[in-house]
């Protein structure tokens, strides 16, 4: 494992599905998915603002599968607070709205 593997699968990740934990963080590295090398084309005013054209990119993030949820509105919550080796830190956080009818 390189080094920036091992050190996003130590941060103190969380995840909460209604403010209610639903992944222990110890447990969570193994929800941690990377694909191999793949081509994807890119259009014009991609949000990269890279090239548009075809390029070669990998995925690497966490995958958590819920069980179907019960009709009605649901908060599906990623955080972390990631420290570099210079002292500085960032939180990374994302909520997903969910309405389930």
């Amino acid at each position: 494992m390189d080094s920036i593997s091992k050190k996003l699968n130590d941060e103190n990740w969380e995840v909460t599905l209604n403010d209610s934990r639903i992944v222990d963080r110890d447990q969570l590295y193994k929800f941690r998915i990377h694909t191999r090398l793949f081509e994807v084309g890119l259009p014009v005013d991609n949000i990269l603002n890279a090239r548009p054209g075809k390029t070669m990119a990998v995925a690497d993030g966490f995958w958590v599968m819920l069980k179907p949820l019960s009709p009605g509105d649901h908060v599906l919550h990623f955080g972390t607070d990631l420290s570099f080796q210079r002292g500085s830190t960032e939180d990374g956080e994302v909520s997903y709205n969910l309405a389930i009818r």
